[in-house]
């Protein structure tokens, strides 16, 4: 089966694109993906047995994306592009990963005789309304004039899969915007097992943390990310625990300045921040580690319906967590005993267990063994196979 996956960003990297095209050629599909450079890379490259094609993007179309529900350029630099690959390359499949691009895939069903795969990274209707650059002025008049949540509905019901992170996420596509259960994978973004293992561990990484207590956060620097809790846990978190450190390793935000919030909350010499690493190398950073956090405000419904790809990445390096009370990530790591779950805006929780867990070293190996225990479920390996079984059983039907 021929496969085009349709990636609204540069690429590489995109772990959980990159595994899913692993996966499916390792089943014996076709893929490639289409993606746009602001940054001058090949128009097309193959990589690890995929082709991936690229349009190069002004600036000016990739500010526009951000008005893609009220001006058409971001579709009309789009559609082209997509049409050419459809007419030479004949696909049976289209793989849209993430919602705004849902339109052009359905205009291009009704066009082609294809399968229209609608691959929800996020509950992209709630995580936009949140994010920073739609809470600024010019940001909540676009918000208001842009309906997400009837697009949302639209063409998620017009596509042949939906596929989706978690099952919470799951029920809504089913329960509140009608899609048949058939239609519908669960795919939770779950991390390789042949990066996530004990044996590709840099040893350098370790040694340079080896006389400090590491609180670590993987992901990227902005407000959606509850950031400012552990900042403020930290100051007197370093009062009890002198060799305490706050490690971030994730890209920078240019809505989160970490240099103002280390001065604000007096933090020097208690806080560093890593720019992106490549995937093969946050294994590293996990086992450096002594305590793994992901402490988002839960002021959004996706946060209590999702369980962060980081958290089963700390876990399955057989980590403590420390997570917020949403509902379904704070389920997760106490019904598995994986670690605690606090109060999203007082810290007094967060700094008793950290407390607790620097007093204890025999807990820490309580919850590592837990973790490695539980940890075979939850390796991308095992949670892909719905998402090939649907491609493989299309290719049985075409055959």
């Amino acid at each position: 089966m021929k496969v085009l996956m349709i990636l609204e960003r540069e690429f590489p990297p995109d772990d959980r694109v990159e595994k899913e095209a692993y996966s499916l050629l390792e089943a014996g599909h076709m893929v490639h993906i289409a993606c746009f450079t602001m940054e001058g890379r090949p128009t097309h490259e193959i990589r690890e047995g995929y082709h991936i094609f690229r349009k190069r993007m002004s600036g000016f179309i990739y500010k526009s994306g951000a008005l893609i529900l009220l001006l058409p350029l971001y579709f009309r630099f789009w559609r082209p592009f997509i049409r050419k690959l459809m007419e030479e390359n004949q696909y049976d499949a289209l793989h849209i990963h993430d919602l705004p691009l849902a339109r052009l895939g359905f205009e291009l069903k009704k066009r082609h005789p294809i399968k229209l795969i609608l691959d929800q990274h996020e509950y992209y209707s709630d995580w936009i309304n949140q994010t920073a650059h739609y809470n600024t002025l010019p940001g909540k008049i676009v918000r208001f004039l842009s309906n997400w949540k009837t697009y949302e509905k639209y063409y998620l019901s017009r596509a042949d899969l939906v596929i989706t992170v978690e099952s919470p996420l799951k029920e809504i596509y089913r329960d509140a915007i009608g899609i048949p259960e058939e239609k519908i994978r669960l795919v939770p973004n779950t991390p390789r097992k042949s990066v996530f293992n004990f044996r590709n561990i840099r040893k350098d990484i370790i040694e340079k943390y080896d006389d400090r207590f590491v609180l670590l956060y993987i992901g990227g620097l902005d407000k959606l990310r509850g950031l400012d809790l552990a900042f403020r846990a930290l100051q007197q978190l370093k009062e009890h625990l002198p060799n305490i450190l706050l490690l971030w390793v994730g890209p920078p935000s240019k809505y989160f300045d970490i240099s103002l919030k280390i001065s604000q909350y007096q933090l020097q010499g208690y806080v560093e921040w890593v720019p992106f690493q490549p995937i093969e190398i946050l294994p590293s950073y996990i086992v450096a580690s002594h305590v793994c956090l992901f402490t988002p405000e839960l002021n959004r419904e996706e946060i209590h319906r999702t369980i962060a790809t980081k958290i089963y990445q700390y876990v399955v390096m057989g980590k403590p967590v420390i997570v917020t009370r949403g509902r379904f990530m704070q389920q997760f790591v106490e019904s598995n005993h994986l670690g605690y779950a606090v109060d999203d805006s007082d810290p007094k929780e967060f700094i008793r267990h950290v407390i607790r867990l620097a007093d204890h070293p025999e807990l820490l190996q309580q919850f590592r063994e837990r973790a490695l225990e539980v940890s075979e479920k939850y390796y991308w390996e095992v949670t892909v196979q719905p998402l090939v079984q649907y491609y493989d059983s299309l290719d049985r039907r075409m055959a």
